[in-house]
């Protein structure tokens, strides 16, 4: 079987043929990958075209769950997560002659049928800024005399492969070690890669998921969209369609479609959290990072898509920062005014007070604004998270922390209604700092969850040079509308 070596952030295409599991219809066509989209582009239909009320063709089945391929390359595909985007009938008839698919998963290297409880017992891939990060030479060069000779001997440092223990399985990070050439023209070459092994066999979305939060780790280090660039899954030992060489070595080969690709080349001083500084505690950062808890999901998806896929507008990118702040607050610390019990009391006494004469909308109305009146307010949340913090870490992203707050407040509350209160939302340059220091806050929290100490935290963001430029561009910018000019407070010295 052919062994190729595309990347997910490269395009490529493939030819072939194309049909259902368990069809005798084959359908020539073309898999054309984007890295952002995943097309199946064929000469006709997959499925039985069926009439519909308008007496047009479409297909039968408008969301097949798996499609199996054989490329000009002799390489054997599933497309998983697979609906049709098009299809062009000719005329009032049942035949059509064209069809256009998006798929979401692809994998190389075999096929599937019932790809969802297909089960993997391990994963190997490579990410982003890895090499960048680590920036750690994979081998030892010596120098040995022959004679009159001197030699250099250069061996692979694979020995010195770290593993993680975490709740999800076992991460094994090492390197893969490429030979060039022949004779005394040799180039050695290494890419660092993480293999994960589960406890037990798991199936591909299982994968998906750690593999996207792996990214997400590199992503927090950095600010930057991380994604993986290769990702193979390793059949279990018993399984019979690991009956390959190919696919016993390599496994399959998983592209999948990501918002958006790496912007920019990393350089090892661009991270935020450096390699060296965090080596010794990366054990304790791979097992709280990779736990069982999932509580913190839905923050999570809010914040890093402001990074993976940032909004075109000032309000677009805020919002969603915002939120993410007020969920990890409400998901991570049930923090409320007084008792549940005794909140409970005064709503009921409260409401026994209503006028049955009342308007129904309005007695409607205050019912549903005070069912919430025991959780705190955004102002309180923001409030309470920051003041968890020690106060050389809150100068860190802000210079007030009262005053920030406030101006967050007031601007969500105009931006999310449009109603009043528009002179003191933040705009242009205070309501772009406001959304990059609310980042670097719920980096700083995310890095907690991870298991680094607010001192370790402190000293990283302290010493990244970004971080530093950009303290110095936003200390004279106001954070509160309130706030006047000559109130500001004077530059201070890190």
């Amino acid at each position: 079987m052919a062994h190729s070596e595309e990347k997910q952030n490269q395009p490529f295409k493939k030819k072939g043929e194309w049909w259902i599991p368990g069809s005798d219809c084959k359908v020539v066509g073309e898999l054309d990958y984007s890295v952002r989209r995943m097309e199946l582009r064929l000469n006709d239909i997959l499925h039985r075209p069926v009439l519909d009320q308008r007496s047009l063709s479409r297909p039968e089945d408008d969301q097949p769950a798996v499609i199996h391929g054989h490329t000009t390359e002799n390489d054997e595909v599933t497309l998983y997560k697979s609906w049709y985007q098009s299809w062009r009938p000719i005329g009032r008839r049942t035949q059509i002659n064209e069809t256009i698919l998006v798929s979401h998963v692809a994998l190389f290297g075999g096929h599937f049928a019932q790809i969802e409880s297909q089960l993997f017992e391990s994963c190997s891939f490579q990410l982003a800024g890895l090499d960048e990060w680590i920036s750690h030479n994979a081998f030892d060069s010596t120098q040995e005399n022959e004679g009159s000779d001197t030699v250099f001997v250069t061996k692979a440092k694979l020995g010195q492969a770290r593993t993680f223990d975490t709740a999800v399985g076992t991460f094994d990070l090492g390197a893969w070690v490429a030979t060039r050439g022949a004779g005394y023209q040799v180039t050695l070459s290494h890419e660092w890669v993480l293999q994960l092994t589960p406890h037990s066999p798991r199936d591909l979305n299982w994968f998906m998921k750690v593999i996207r939060h792996a990214e997400r780790l590199l992503t927090l280090f950095c600010s930057e969209p991380i994604h993986s660039l290769t990702c193979r899954l390793h059949l279990t030992k018993d399984d019979p369609a690991r009956h390959s060489l190919a696919m016993s070595i390599y496994g399959c080969r998983l592209f999948f479609s990501h918002k958006r690709a790496p912007e920019k080349q990393l350089r090892r001083f661009d991270f935020l959290v450096q390699y060296e500084r965090i080596r010794e505690h990366l054990p304790a950062v791979f097992a709280s990072w990779f736990s069982d808890d999932d509580s913190l999901d839905d923050a999570l998806h809010l914040f890093f898509s402001t990074i993976y896929q940032p909004g075109e507008y000032l309000e677009t990118r805020f919002l969603p920062m915002a939120q993410a702040l007020e969920v990890f607050s409400r998901e991570l610390y049930q923090d409320t005014y007084i008792d549940q019990a005794e909140a409970k009391r005064v709503l009921r006494q409260i409401r026994s007070g209503f006028d049955a004469n009342w308007n129904k909308g309005f007695v409607r109305s205050i019912s549903d604004r005070i069912a919430y009146a025991n959780e705190p307010t955004l102002r309180d949340r923001l409030t309470m998270l920051i003041e968890r913090l020690e106060e050389p870490t809150r100068h860190l992203f802000c210079v007030d922390h009262k005053r920030f707050v406030g101006g967050i407040v007031a601007s969500r509350n105009f931006h999310t209604h449009y109603s009043s209160g528009r002179e003191l939302a933040l705009k242009g340059l205070e309501l772009h700092w406001a959304t990059a220091k609310m980042h670097l806050l719920m980096t700083v929290f995310l890095l907690q969850r991870a298991g680094l100490s607010e001192s370790l935290i402190r000293e990283s963001l302290g010493d990244c040079y970004w971080t530093s430029a950009e303290r110095a561009a936003w200390r004279n910018v106001r954070e509160d509308a309130r706030q006047d000019d000559r109130e500001a407070t004077p530059p201070r010295a890190d």
